[in-house]
C-alpha cells in the first residue's frame, strides 16, 4: 500500500511561491540574528567574550556579515551554495564556540543530543537548499 500526501499538501508544494517561502523561512533566523547583533553590538561582543571567543569584536563582525550575506544569497537564489556555506559555517562555529555543551551543566544526554541534532538539521537544510537551487553536475 502506497501512502500519498493529502491534496492540499501537494497543492502547497506546487504553489509557485512555495520555494521562495521556504527560502525565506530558512534564512529568517540568520537575518534576524544579524540585525539583533547590530542593534546590540556591545551585548553581542560581551556574549562572545564570555564564551571565550578570541577577538570577539572581529568574530561578531564576521558573524554579522556572514549571516546577512548568506541569508540574502539564499533568498535571492544567487550563489546559493555560497550562502549555504556561510550560514552553515556560522551555525557550526556558534555550536562549537558559542554553545559548548560539553562544559555546561547538562539537562541530560537526550537534551545534549537534541542540540547537536538540531545543528546538524540546520546545516543539512542549508545543503539541501543549495543542491535544489544549483544541482551538482
Amino acid at each position: 500500500m502506497r501512502l500519498s500526501p493529502p491534496d492540499g499538501f501537494v497543492a502547497l508544494l506546487r504553489w509557485r511561491f512555495s520555494p521562495l517561502l521556504a527560502r525565506l523561512l530558512l534564512a529568517a533566523p540568520f537575518f534576524v540574528g544579524a540585525c539583533a547583533r547590530l542593534d546590540d553590538w556591545r551585548g553581542a561582543v560581551a556574549e562572545a567574550s564570555a564564551a571565550g571567543v578570541p577577538a570577539a569584536p572581529l568574530a561578531v563582525g564576521v558573524a554579522i556579515l556572514a549571516q546577512a550575506t548568506g541569508a540574502l544569497l539564499l533568498v535571492s537564489r544567487r550563489l546559493t551554495w555560497l550562502g549555504a556555506v556561510l550560514l552553515g559555517a556560522v551555525t557550526a562555529a556558534a555550536a562549537v564556540a558559542g554553545t559548548p555543551i560539553w562544559s555546561l551543566p547538562t539537562l541530560g544526554p537526550v537534551h545534549d543530543l537534541l542540540v547537536v541534532a538540531a545543528t546538524g538539521a540546520i546545516v543539512g537544510a542549508l545543503a539541501l537548499a543549495a543542491i535544489q537551487a544549483e544541482p551538482p553536475d
